[in-house]
């Protein structure tokens, strides 16, 4: 015996369908984004997941962050990676950056580091206020930006105490600015990634490295070879990532967690930055507990490379002022704003 199938007049469907097409589910959306190198490092393991964590947390888990064990791209190419849609968001270093958003690369002129914190809150601070409206990063959403700890100067043979040191030594460097610092000093410049310091340091092909932190130098297995490394306060180097995210990723976000996952981005993501600055205060303990020398600039050493690196700042300043910013005004106050937030974090 067949069953007749009921249906329901389309009076009667019509309140029901109005019904559906009136009320949104929510529904969670995850967001893959995408690190460089190790998941041990600081910024991989404890940094981009702390944060990971509070977007979950504001969220009420609507939203949530898989963070990738791999990058997904070469670590030059992410911002084309989450430009492109490959992959919801990442964080790429700024250094990649140098073309498409040369104002924000402020926070890795040579002597600007006061803290990780208090580099990564002025350099959103100052992003908001000067450089967003004029000339933001092109394809992306910016969420907030990360810094490393202070670069130093290590010497493979013995200390860099003086210009004369320096003054014709072959020196690994960070590309950009601390590679522009070192040829200012007169040394012979070998510069290249992280990634590629311990092959060109542990063959003796160099006197020493410049840019890296001292924990950074333990990570890529370069400072097992520096019998002694000089602190130049401010740095010689200071890393910064910008945290982005795929526009079309953040617009399928409804608005309430778009500005969920803002409350816990952009200054209190820089605030994250703290962790980097305590496994550095580990790290230079462990190079001196391994018997090897760490030691401050003097003040004479500090005075010549002040003197010296001069230009590379100015060389910001006139940049800036030809993209349409007071470059004086935007760089006096990311110096105020470092200062200020590293001076009430103690």
């Amino acid at each position: 015996m067949k069953s007749k199938a009921t249906f329901l007049p389309i009076k009667a469907l019509a309140p029901a369908l109005l019904l559906a097409a009136t009320v949104t589910p929510t529904q969670a959306r995850e967001l893959v984004f995408s690190i460089i190198g190790t998941p041990k490092h600081v910024i991989n393991g404890v940094i981009i997941p702390e944060w990971a964590a509070n977007v979950k947390k504001a969220t009420q888990g609507r939203v949530t962050v898989k963070v990738l064990q791999k990058s997904v791209a070469p670590p030059p190419r992410l911002y084309d990676a989450v430009r492109t849609g490959i992959v919801d968001s990442a964080y790429t270093m700024n250094a990649f950056l140098v073309a498409k958003a040369p104002l924000i690369q402020i926070g890795q002129l040579p002597l600007m580091f006061t803290s990780g914190p208090g580099v990564a809150t002025a350099l959103w601070r100052t992003y908001n206020k000067y450089f967003k409206a004029k000339h933001p990063l092109p394809g992306v959403v910016v969420l907030g930006f990360v810094s490393g700890s202070a670069g130093v100067i290590c010497g493979l043979k013995g200390p860099i105490d003086s210009v004369a040191t320096m003054r014709g030594m072959k020196m690994w460097s960070m590309p950009g600015f601390s590679a522009a610092a070192m040829a200012r000093m007169k040394t012979s410049v070998v510069p290249g990634p992280g990634a590629r310091v311990y092959s060109i340091v542990s063959k003796g092909i160099v006197d020493g490295y410049s840019g890296l932190s001292v924990s950074d130098a333990y990570s890529f297995k370069a400072s097992q070879y520096a019998k002694s490394c000089t602190i130049m306060p401010g740095g010689v180097f200071t890393p910064n990532f910008t945290v982005m995210v795929q526009p079309k990723a953040w617009s399928s976000l409804s608005e309430a967690d778009r500005k969920a996952v803002m409350s816990v981005s952009g200054e209190k993501l820089a605030l994250g930055s703290r962790h980097w600055d305590a496994v550095e205060a580990k790290a230079q303990a462990r190079f001196k507990a391994d018997g090897k020398d760490l030691r401050t600039a003097s003040p004479a050493l500090q005075a010549a490379l002040n003197k010296a690196w001069t230009p590379i700042h100015q060389a910001w300043i006139d940049r800036a002022n030809k993209l349409g910013i007071d470059g004086k005004a935007a760089y006096d106050y990311f110096r105020a704003q470092a200062k200020a937030v590293t001076a009430n974090a103690q």
